[in-house]
C-alpha cells in the first residue's frame, strides 16, 4: 500500500503560497529550523528577493549593530523601528540599509530632532507616530525627491505648512493619507489633488465647507476617519451620506476628555438638534458600509438613532438593497443609548453577522442579548455601570464565540458575577477585568485554558493567594498585567506559566525584591521576554535587580524599572515621572468615592469624565 502524498510532494508554487500565509517572523525563526528542506527553501527565496519579510526592531531589546546586521541580511519589504531615542543611532541604522527599494518605513516613539532627513530611504509608505521632530526636519523631508512617489503617508504631528509642502511635491500618487489637524482649505487641496481611498484627520477645525471638499473623492474614498468632529452639523452629515456612497468604513470618533455631567461648565458641547447623526442613515445611501464608529457624537446618539440605523442597514427590509452590512460597530461613551437601542442592534435581521461590538459607557445592562450571535468575536462593555449578573448570564448564552471581552471599569462586578460568564465562554482568549472588584477567585472551576491575555490591573482585591489561583487556572497565559495591585510576589511555589512572554507589575507598592528573585522568575516563567516593574524601586526593584534578572533569565530581553535620581525618591520629579508613566500605560488610579459623588444621578459611570488621579 503506497503512502499518501505529503507536503514535499506538492508543487513548488503551492508550497510557496502556503508559506506566504505565515508571519514573516515565524518564517525567519521557527519555520526554517523545522527541517533541512524548509531551511533551503526559505534561504533560496530570500536570496532571490521573492520573499520580502517585514522586520520590527525595538531599540530596548536590540543593539544598533544587531539592527544593521538584520537590515543587511534580508531584503526586507517593510521596516518598523521603535524607541530609538538617539538620532545618531537611528542615522546609523538608516544609512546601513542596502541599496534595494524599501516599500514601507514606520518610526514609532523615536526622537527625530537630530535625525538627518537626507538618510530616509526611498519608500512608498512613510509612517511617523509618537516621534517628536523639529520643523526643519520636515522641511528637509518635503524637499526630498522621493516624496513624489509616496502612496501612503501617516504623519499626525506635522503642522499644516510643512504637510502642504510634502503634498505639493507628490505627483498625485497618494492614495492613503493619515494626518493631524487640518483646515478647510488644506482639506480642499488634499481632496482635489489626490484620488484617495483612505483618509484620516483631526476634525477640530473642519466645518460644512470641509464636508463639501470630501465630495471630491466620492468615487474612490472607501475609508473615512474623523477625530473629534466638533463642528459637523446634521446638514454636513446628510451631504456626506448622499455623496460618499462607496464608503466601507466610517469612523467619527472622539479622543480626549468627555463632557457629560454639566455641559455649561465646559468649553465644548454638542448641540442636541443641530448635530444629530440621524441624517447619515435616513435614506440608507451608505449601502457598502461594514464598519461604523459614532463615538464622536456621544452626546447626540440615542435609542432613536439606533432604531433608524438598524432599520436602514441591518433589518430584513434591506435585503437586495445593501451590497454589504455592518459587521463592526462602536458606540463608545454614547450614554443616551440604553437597552432599547442595544436591543435593535442585537435583534435585527443581519445582526447575526456582527463580529465586533463596542457598547462601552452606554446604559446597556446586558439583558438585551436575547438571541444567538454566532459571529461576534470582540465585545467591549467598559464603564457600563448598569451591567450585573443577569446581564452577563445573557451575554454568555447568546455570544458563545467571543474571543475578546473587556469589562474594564465596571466597578460593580465581583467574582460571582464573572465566574458564571467564564464558564459559558469556552473560546475566550483575551479578557480585561481592570478596575473591577474581582479578586481572581472567579477563575476557580472554569475552563480558562484557552486564555492568552489577561488584564487585572488596578483590581484592589487581588491578593497573593488569589493571584496564585489565577496562575493555576490560566496556565497558558502569554500576557499578564497585574499593575497597581497589592501583591507582594510575582511567583508562587510549584506554579509555572510556561508560555508567559510579557509580565507587567508596575506601581505595585507592596512588591519586594526579597520575594521576587531571579531564580524564582526563571523557574516559574521560562519563556519570559518582557518584565515591567516600574515604580517599585523603593522596594528594591531597581537597576541592579534588573541586571541580575537579565543575567539569570536567558530569554528576558527587556526589564523596565525606575531609574530615579539619588535623593529624589519622594520629590516632585519622581511624582512627575510616575504620573507620566501611568498616563502612557493608561493607568488611572482613581478615588472612586469622590468620582461617584461628582456624577449626576441616573447616568452611567463614565470614568473618562472625572479622573482624580492619585499615585500615593
Amino acid at each position: 500500500m503506497s503512502e499518501a502524498p505529503g507536503f514535499p510532494d506538492l508543487p513548488y508554487e503551492v508550497q510557496w503560497k502556503i508559506f506566504c500565509l505565515l508571519p514573516s517572523k515565524d518564517l525567519l525563526t521557527r519555520v526554517r529550523l523545522v527541517c533541512k528542506d524548509w531551511h533551503l527553501f526559505i534561504e533560496e527565496e530570500l536570496e532571490s528577493g521573492r520573499l520580502r519579510p517585514v522586520v520590527s526592531i525595538d531599540r530596548c531589546n536590540t543593539s544598533t549593530d544587531e539592527c544593521i546586521a538584520v537590515c543587511r541580511k534580508f531584503k526586507i519589504s517593510e521596516l518598523r523601528l521603535k524607541s530609538f531615542t538617539s538620532g545618531k543611532e537611528l542615522n546609523a541604522v538608516l544609512q546601513g540599509l542596502p541599496g534595494f527599494k524599501l516599500k514601507k518605513l514606520s518610526l514609532l516613539e523615536c526622537d527625530l530632532h537630530h535625525l538627518d532627513g537626507e538618510v530616509l530611504p526611498n519608500v512608498e509608505s512613510l509612517s511617523v507616530l509618537d516621534s517628536p521632530a523639529s520643523q526643519s526636519f520636515w522641511k528637509v523631508v518635503a524637499n526630498r525627491a522621493w516624496t513624489e512617489n509616496l502612496v501612503e503617508l501617516t504623519v499626525p504631528h506635522v503642522k499644516g505648512d510643512h504637510l502642504q509642502l510634502i503634498l505639493e511635491r507628490n505627483k498625485s500618487r497618494l492614495q492613503q493619507v493619515h494626518v493631524g489637524e487640518v483646515s478647510n482649505e488644506l482639506l480642499h487641496f488634499i481632496c482635489l489633488k489626490f484620488r484617495l481611498t483612505h483618509l484620516t484627520f483631526h476634525g477640530g477645525k473642519v466645518t460644512y465647507s470641509g464636508a463639501i471638499a470630501l465630495l471630491q473623492c466620492r468615487t474612490t474614498l472607501r475609508s473615512l476617519s474623523i477625530k473629534n468632529p466638533e463642528y459637523l452639523t446634521r446638514y454636513a452629515l446628510a451631504m456626506m451620506a448622499d455623496g460618499l456612497t462607496k464608503l466601507e468604513s466610517l469612523k467619527l470618533f472622539w479622543d480626549g476628555k468627555m463632557f457629560v455631567t454639566n455641559p455649561w461648565s465646559f468649553d465644548y458641547c454638542l448641540d442636541r438638534q443641530e448635530q444629530r447623526v440621524d441624517a447619515l442613515f435616513e435614506g440608507g445611501q451608505l449601502s457598502s458600509l461594514t464598519e461604523v464608529d459614532l463615538s464622536g457624537f456621544y452626546q447626540t446618539v440615542d435609542d432613536k438613532v439606533m432604531q433608524l440605523f438598524c432599520l436602514n442597514h441591518l433589518s430584513s427590509h434591506t435585503v437586495g438593497l445593501m451590497s454589504r452590512h455592518p459587521s463592526k460597530i462602536s458606540l463608545a461613551h454614547c450614554y443616551h443609548v440604553t437597552d432599547a437601542g442595544a436591543q435593535w442592534l442585537v435583534g435585527s435581521y443581519y445582526s447575526v453577522g456582527l463580529k465586533q461590538l463596542d457598547l462601552s459607557g452606554t446604559g446597556a445592562t446586558g439583558n438585551c442579548f436575547l438571541r444567538k450571535m454566532p459571529s461576534l468575536s470582540t465585545l467591549k462593555l467598559e464603564a457600563c455601570s448598569f451591567i450585573g449578573a443577569s446581564g452577563l448570564a445573557c451575554i454568555g448564552m447568546s455570544c458563545p464565540a467571543v474571543t475578546t471581552l473587556s469589562l474594564s471599569k465596571c466597578k460593580q462586578l465581583n467574582d460571582c458575577d464573572v465566574s458564571s460568564l467564564l464558564r459559558s465562554l469556552k473560546h475566550l482568549k483575551e479578557l480585561d477585568l481592570s478596575y473591577t472588584n474581582v479578586s481572581g477567585k472567579c477563575f476557580a472551576g472554569t475552563s480558562s485554558t484557552q486564555l492568552k491575555v489577561l488584564n487585572l490591573s488596578c483590581t484592589q482585591k487581588l491578593t497573593d493567594d488569589s493571584f496564585a489561583g489565577v496562575m493555576t487556572n490560566c496556565s497558558r497565559l502569554e500576557n499578564l498585567d497585574v499593575s497597581a495591585t497589592r501583591i507582594t510576589s510575582l511567583t508562587s511555589r510549584g506554579i509555572r506559566l510556561p508560555e508567559l512572554r510579557t509580565l507587567r507589575a508596575d506601581l505595585c507598592p507592596k512588591l519586594f525584591a526579597a520575594v521576587t528573585t531571579a531564580h524564582d522568575l526563571d523557574r516559574s516563567f521560562p519563556s519570559l521576554r518582557v518584565l515591567s516593574v516600574y515604580g517599585c524601586d523603593l522596594a528594591g526593584l531597581d537597576s541592579s535587580w534588573a541586571t541580575e534578572i537579565r543575567g539569570r533569565c536567558k530569554w528576558v530581553r527587556s526589564v523596565i524599572v525606575t531609574t530615579s535620581d539619588p535623593g529624589d525618591e519622594e520629590g516632585d520629579k519622581r511624582r512627575a515621572r510616575l504620573s507620566e508613566f501611568a498616563r502612557r500605560r493608561g493607568l488611572y488610579l482613581t478615588d472612586w468615592a469622590k468620582t461617584k459623588s461628582k456624577m449626576s444621578k441616573g447616568r452611567p459611570l463614565m470614568l473618562s469624565q472625572v479622573w482624580l488621579q492619585s499615585l500615593e
